[in-house]
């Protein structure tokens, strides 16, 4: 299997795996890479985040140590409404379910005396007692009062007033939140209420609120969102219209694009930003606070309210602020949209990144392929930032898995088998070549044309005279060990000299030089190798362990000429090696130096190669199958 296709393979794999988990969304990957998406881009600065026309009174702990536990009466939530409406706000919401009737004020104490006792008159007191409901229902009815809905979801919920919304078509092209119930305000609160918002923020599969919806449907019909309604009642418009063939949901001037959920991406502002809008709840019964023409969200931020919910700006954001924020949104428009790809759509998108990956991991360097890959995924995140930034428009970042997670597969993979290549190349020309030559192979084996090529190389034969009589005299123990002695000592000077061993031949050494990379004045650098071979060889002779073997004197063979080098064998069994005349002159001339009476035995064209040695003329000899030759050898 080619590199080419075993990269080929990995990255599409890997690709083809990513797209199947893409299109089920295996453990929610597509999910994660979306909310990483709204996380990073949503959450607003500093311009953004305030709005003077909105006001938070906030039910904190200071208010409840200052006023009293939660839930206070419902006199005192009167008396925190009369004293915000007594300015004259544009509209005031409750984040606040007043489900159940009140049941601390002196009238519903009669009342419920009256119901345990059995005594009427008892009963019959409660109508000229201080009755909270009524309290908080006249003040309600003073100013455009919203009052929130909740969703219920064993399907157990009230009989409400939907929201009136006329549409284009019968049927929506949207599709709302659909929910089992809804549960509202007992009476008399429902009736002051101007309007009716769902309170409930449904939050994503971390648990964190990233929506909130503006339309949810129920069993008795259309409700708006809390936030919508609160626009609603700002706005003083009567009946919503919804605009079926493009979504747009109008309320007097203001137009809404709706997504197909109907829902709101919410941008949350952080804990720092929120005082600028907020007013304890105690200060504005001890302290007259101006809500003139001013919109106000009555919430809490003590956790005893449970209105705690996470958003991506902060893990313990009050509901009341979550509300305040789309609020702020609806009023000058600042609602997000997320491109609506279909699935036929984003998997072409997606597989279009994944090639691209797997391209650059088999055309490019992995340095190069790396650079490349951080630079689109960092252009396209750029580019996410900038669409969002022009157009309030949020693309998704996963192509960016796409394109990474292919790449670096391959990538990987390139690695190991490269790895493994050089590994290779390292045992195969370890001891047969010098280190540096060893270690540019090693880093890039292209400079290795390992098919085989046409080269001028200089051949060195090496053989020991009278071996075949050592052998003979010798245990066979003795004779490994002198081997193995000499060929480390003439294997050492041959890779010193930057020539290559070929091949080791019983007694005999083959070494080429300028192969397998260029080596400058290679037939000079094979002389002083054999000059180098003698000596050592002859000193090898005088140690003690060998000197009583009878180690013969060694016989060396020199010529230069073309050759053909490459690879050769069996696959998995290669060996690099040289073919061509130049070879068989070369034995030739080592076995000529026994009729010479020599040593080192060159032939004409490494002698006239060769610069700056002052050689030795032999004469003229004549070798088998070759024309008559004048040899040489060192004076």
């Amino acid at each position: 299997m080619t590199p080419a296709l075993r990269l080929s393979l990995a990255g599409g794999g890997t690709l083809v795996l990513a797209l199947l988990m893409f299109a089920f969304d295996a453990g929610q990957l597509r999910t994660r890479f979306d909310q990483l998406a709204m996380d990073w881009l949503l959450p607003v600065d500093n311009s953004l985040a305030t709005s003077p026309t909105i006001r938070v009174v906030d039910i904190d702990r200071e208010s409840l140590e200052a006023i009293g536990p939660w839930p206070w009466p419902r006199e005192v939530q009167a008396r925190l409404l009369e004293a915000i409406i007594a300015s004259g706000p544009q509209a005031v919401g409750a984040d606040i379910a007043y489900l159940e009737q009140d049941r601390s004020s002196p009238a519903a104490l009669a009342r419920m005396l009256g119901a345990q006792t059995g005594k009427a008159e008892i009963s019959d007191l409660s109508s000229s007692l201080p009755d909270g409901d009524l309290m908080l229902a006249d003040a309600m009815a003073k100013v455009p009062m919203v009052a929130g809905l909740l969703v219920e979801p064993d399907g157990k919920g009230d009989a409400l007033p939907p929201m009136v919304l006329s549409t284009t078509r019968e049927r929506m092209a949207i599709e709302p939140w659909r929910v089992a119930a809804l549960r509202g305000p007992s009476e008399p609160l429902l009736s002051a209420a101007t309007g009716t918002g769902v309170l409930s923020l449904p939050g994503d599969s971390d648990g964190i609120v990233r929506s909130a919806p503006l339309i949810v449907l129920a069993p008795g019909g259309v409700y708006s969102g809390f936030s919508l309604e609160m626009l609603r009642m700002a706005a003083q418009v009567g009946d919503a219209e919804l605009n079926s063939e493009d979504n747009t949901l109008t309320l007097g001037n203001f137009s809404i694009k709706l997504g197909r959920g109907a829902e709101a991406l919410l941008r949350p502002s952080p804990r720092r930003l929120w005082a600028e809008r907020t007013v304890k709840a105690h200060e504005v019964l001890s302290n007259k606070i101006d809500f003139r023409n001013q919109i106000v969200l009555i919430g809490g931020s003590a956790p005893e309210l449970g209105a705690l919910r996470a958003t991506a700006a902060d893990a313990a954001t009050p509901s009341v602020q979550i509300h305040a924020d789309l609020l702020r949104q609806l009023l000058v428009g600042d609602l997000p949209r997320r491109t609506e790809l279909g699935s036929a759509q984003s998997l072409l998108l997606a597989g279009l990144a994944g090639l691209l990956a797997i391209a650059i991991a088999l055309r490019w360097s992995p340095v190069a392929g790396v650079s490349l890959v951080l630079a689109f995924c960092g252009a396209y995140v750029f580019t996410v930032w900038r669409v969002f930034e022009g157009l309030n428009l949020i693309l998704p970042l996963w192509p960016v898995i796409f394109v990474a997670l292919p790449f670096l597969v391959s990538a990987l993979v390139r690695f190991v088998a490269t790895y493994a290549q050089e590994r290779a190349m390292r045992a195969r020309f370890a001891q047969r070549l010098p280190p540096d030559i060893v270690d540019r192979i090693a880093a890039d084996p292209s400079v290795l044309k390992l098919e085989g090529s046409n080269r001028e190389i200089t051949v060195l034969f090496t053989d020991i005279e009278g071996f075949t009589a050592l052998t003979e005299r010798l245990e066979a123990r003795q004779v490994i060990a002198l081997l193995d002695r000499y060929m480390d000592v003439v294997g050492a000077i041959i890779v010193k000299h930057g020539g290559m061993i070929d091949k080791f031949v019983g007694d005999a050494v083959h070494a080429i030089f300028n192969a397998p990379l260029d080596l400058n004045d290679h037939a000079t650098k094979a002389i002083h190798c054999a000059v180098e071979i003698l000596a050592a060889t002859k000193a090898l002779q005088s140690e003690t362990e060998i000197r009583g073997h009878g180690l013969g004197r060694t016989r060396i063979g020199i010529e230069t000429g073309p050759a053909v080098v490459g690879d050769v064998g069996q696959k998995g069994r290669l060996d690099y090696t040289a073919h061509g005349s130049v070879i068989n002159t070369a034995a030739r001339l080592e076995a000529a130096n026994k009729q010479l009476g020599s040593s080192i035995c060159i032939g004409p064209i490494a002698a006239k190669s060769q610069n700056g040695l002052q050689l030795l003329p032999l004469g003229m000899i004549e070798l088998q199958g070759l024309n008559p030759l004048q040899v040489f050898t060192v004076t």
